[in-house]
């Protein structure tokens, strides 16, 4: 069992080190995508027009979903119960906004024929579309794996014993406490 315990806490780690690198990496791409947007290398069309006006309305969005990136990188690396909120939060978000964002450029036909801008696009939606599914199903294996943890008596056993290599402490049984009879 003391095994089976270290392995499912060394492999919990795994998956949060390497979560942590990919929304890192999403929330430093969100803050890329729009650096290059208001400085006018990413063209979204004239201002008054509707492609332009769409893009606007992301920013405040944007903002909230890099947080969320941004929170979950740091709680996951340091092993946080949280990390694995931020993370599904993340994902759910970076899912919807992907989605909204094919529905919004398939319906006004801006990926085909293809074009330089189009394909940009297409490629950064593919990435929120992908990158949330990605977050929602690592999310739900460090969920999996902190109910495998948990069933375990894990009670006199902590974290940072069984990277110590610490052997287990068996439970004892708790004493049971005197009634009070009363004559």
């Amino acid at each position: 069992m003391w095994y089976e315990l270290a392995r499912a806490m060394e492999k919990r780690r795994k998956i949060e080190r390497q979560a942590g690198w990919v929304v890192l990496g999403g929330g430093v791409a969100v803050l890329a995508f729009w650096a290059l947007f208001f400085t006018g290398v990413v063209d979204a069309g004239p201002e008054a027009g509707v492609l332009h006006e769409f893009e606007m309305a992301f920013p405040v969005a944007d903002a909230a979903f890099t947080l969320m990136l941004f929170a979950a990188a740091i709680t996951l690396f340091r092993g946080r119960p949280a990390g694995t909120f931020y993370l599904v939060a993340a994902g759910a978000m970076s899912l919807y906004l992907g989605i909204l964002d094919l529905t919004f450029y398939g319906r006004q036909g801006l990926y085909y024929p293809f074009s330089g801008s189009g394909l940009f696009e297409l490629v950064v939606n593919a990435a929120c579309v992908g990158g949330g599914a990605y977050a929602l199903r690592r999310g739900w294996r460090l969920w999996q794996e902190t109910t495998r943890v948990g069933t375990a008596d894990t009670s006199t056993v902590s974290e940072a014993a069984i990277e110590r290599g610490a052997e287990p402490v068996e439970p004892t049984a708790p004493k049971r406490a005197r009634r009070l009879e009363v004559a």
